[in-house]
């Protein structure tokens, strides 16, 4: 066992999360964009108490439930419901179906599994970004301003972050 290999797997499997996560919040985004559309004064308690309804949610349940919010084709449906299916085989049992075979082809194999779901979860992301971005141009939100209050927002996390006070 080589323990470069070893490393491969864990920062493939880390990166596969990392975009499985980017395409269970786009859904997310797609439920709140969606809440704003119908409600047109929002209060901020309104908007925290269906961020944390979401949150509960598990990524079955929002799959399922994004059909009856926006009218999607079948290849985007087909599309979700393989990031969800990639995302369980991921979060469930990867380590226990690969830890038989972590020699090098072994740990080979499982990279290129990590490597199929990370470009399905990008896809499914690519998916719900499309959805959201529609959905922000309804409602008169531009990609300035998207991106304004994501810049604001990754400077308050740096500056709650440990030495940064």
């Amino acid at each position: 066992m080589e323990d470069n290999n070893h490393k491969d797997v864990f920062a493939h499997f880390g990166l596969a999360a990392y975009y499985a996560q980017c395409f269970e919040m786009e859904l997310k985004n797609i439920f709140m964009l969606s809440i704003r559309a119908n409600h047109r004064t929002l209060s901020p308690g309104f908007v925290d108490q269906n961020e944390a309804i979401l949150d509960k949610k598990t990524l079955g349940i929002l799959v399922r439930n994004i059909r009856k919010v926006v009218s999607l084709d079948d290849d985007c449906i087909s599309a979700l419901d393989t990031a969800l299916s990639n995302r369980n085989n991921l979060m469930h049992g990867f380590y226990e179906r690969h830890a038989t075979d972590l020699s090098q082809r072994g740990c080979k194999v499982a990279i290129r599994e990590l490597e199929v779901y990370t470009e399905t979860f990008k896809f499914a992301d690519m998916v719900c970004r499309s959805v959201s971005g529609v959905l922000c141009k309804v409602l008169g939100i531009s990609e300035q301003l998207v991106q304004s209050e994501l810049e604001r927002m990754k400077q308050e996390a740096n500056s709650s972050e440990p030495g940064n006070a």
